[in-house]
């Protein structure tokens, strides 16, 4: 008999067949902005998911609340494997690191650089365990991001940073005033840049058309200071 797998993935669309495992998916896509939930709590999660929707008001951010309170409730000791899948994107990683804190039985990984909805084989060869270390530092740098009170985090060159919400801005709004678009096809054609793609990864235009309604908002789009750099 098989032993029995659980996949479970953020964005990533892996290609199974029924007896290679079952699937979870956590829809993860948030996780770069606001503050991060300190507590597992269904309170503290909805209030995670209740700050997001006044800065996005579109997207499925319920899905997120939903889908974490049910991988909460699951029992992962019925499994004789549990496989994360993820890339190298900021959310990737602050999902990976999430099921971490959340799975207390070991893990394995496949890291994978491919786009974040094409879909991708499994190959039982890419499949790497995490050692039990490896494993108490991810919990450890999940709970020092949610003790923060930062509200960006980005892939820097380092791996996962804190940065200012304000930290785009000047680069987004100097580039509004290069393409006569309208705010959506702006944020689009804004993601496909280098800086925002690396930085943020599939959520980059939700990002950037939120803090351009900020701007426009609170009145200071047109007095905003274009800064170098």
């Amino acid at each position: 008999m098989s032993a029995k797998i659980l996949h479970i993935v953020n964005t990533l669309t892996p290609t199974l067949n029924k007896e290679q495992g079952d699937i979870m998916r956590l829809m993860g896509l948030w996780l770069p902005f606001g503050r991060l939930f300190r507590d597992f709590t269904q309170d503290e999660i909805f209030r995670y998911c209740d700050d997001l929707k006044v800065r996005f008001p579109f997207g499925y951010i319920d899905r997120f609340a939903i889908s974490l309170l049910t991988m909460l409730c699951h029992d992962f000791s019925q499994y004789e494997k549990i496989i994360v899948w993820h890339n190298r994107g900021v959310h990737e990683q602050l999902f990976f690191l999430l099921i971490c804190k959340i799975v207390d039985v070991p893990m394995y990984e496949i890291s994978t650089s491919e786009s974040a909805f094409d879909h991708i084989e499994y190959d039982e060869t890419k499949v790497r365990y995490l050692p039990k270390d490896e494993h108490l530092f991810n919990m450890g740098k999940w709970d020092s991001l949610a003790h923060s009170d930062s509200m960006l985090r980005i892939m820097g060159k380092g791996g996962i940073e804190e940065v200012s919400e304000d930290y785009f801005d000047a680069r987004i709004l100097r580039s509004l005033l290069k393409y006569d678009l309208n705010l959506l096809d702006f944020a689009g054609k804004l993601k496909k840049r280098v800086v925002f793609n690396r930085s943020l990864g599939n959520s980059a235009d939700l990002f950037i058309y939120s803090r351009i309604i900020e701007k426009v908002k609170a009145g200071e789009l047109d007095s905003f200071t274009l800064s170098e750099g």
